[in-house]
């Protein structure tokens, strides 16, 4: 985004993914000092400092307090990949008084895709292994080992197997919000009434989106859980194959 900060006050970021209505640019720098300030904020995002415009648009909110300063603070940590700091300022932005309704719902949509992108990309917590009981020695034994529950491959597939049936569910609940944007579609068809059409665009956008996304996250998961899978057997199938070759040659030397 190359923009400057003067341009996108004044349009309230044109460029964010969801982007309010255009405003007037008077609402916004109607003082010589918050303009001053807003000047401050562009160049220092024009050069890649996003702590600096950051800074400047919180003072120039703690100036005149126009809920859109804190639109733009949160489009700012957005576009810097903060995506936690993104969601509390766009709910400050939702929770200010006098903000459209267009706007409002805007705001609560990014806040919506943020969390679930921040959820997909939380890490999971490896599952602890039962404790290992020490187990008296005996005698050498041939390598049944390498065909049982612990075989090579085994926990790499039964990974691939859970992945898999985690992306086919996500691509089930993706068809089924598909499906509901397209009744709304259908709906949007034959309703008359603006603001009920209105309603029916904005929730129709919110359905396709989280399609998308939810589609985009099931078929990631199916793919890499295939792979493993496939990995993980291909392991097994040659562990299994190492057991059959050493009890064959142990046999052997046993006849000889």
């Amino acid at each position: 985004m190359t923009a400057s900060f003067a341009w996108i006050v004044a349009t309230s970021i044109a460029t964010a993914p969801l982007p309010l209505a255009h405003l007037q640019p008077s609402a916004a720098t109607d003082s010589p000092d918050v303009a001053a300030i807003v000047t401050e904020a562009s160049a220092a995002f024009d050069a890649g400092d996003f702590d600096g415009a950051i800074a400047a648009f919180e003072r120039a909110y703690a100036t005149k307090p126009d809920p859109r300063f804190l639109y733009n603070i949160g489009r700012i940590h957005e576009e810097a990949g903060q995506l936690d700091q993104a969601v509390v300022y766009y709910r400050r932005f939702v929770a200010e008084p006098g903000v459209e309704l267009e706007q409002r719902d805007r705001a609560s949509q990014r806040i919506e895709v943020l969390t679930r992108i921040r959820t997909s990309l939380e890490p999971t917590s490896p599952p602890v292994p039962p404790p290992r009981v020490s187990a008296p020695e005996a005698p050498p034994q041939r390598d049944d080992a390498r065909a049982g529950p612990n075989a090579p491959g085994r926990a790499m597939r039964n990974t691939g197997i859970g992945l898999l049936a985690g992306g086919a569910a996500m691509l089930v609940a993706s068809a089924l919000t598909g499906t509901f944007a397209r009744s709304t579609e259908s709906e949007l068809q034959r309703e008359d009434n603006p603001v009920r059409r209105r309603d029916l665009v904005d929730r129709g956008q919110s359905l396709a989106l989280t399609t998308d996304i939810v589609m985009s996250l099931g078929a990631a998961l199916a793919i890499v859980g295939t792979v493993l899978t496939a990995t993980g057997a291909t392991r097994m199938r040659r562990a299994r194959r190492d057991v059959a070759v050493q009890t064959s040659g142990a046999g052997l030397r046993v006849r000889f």
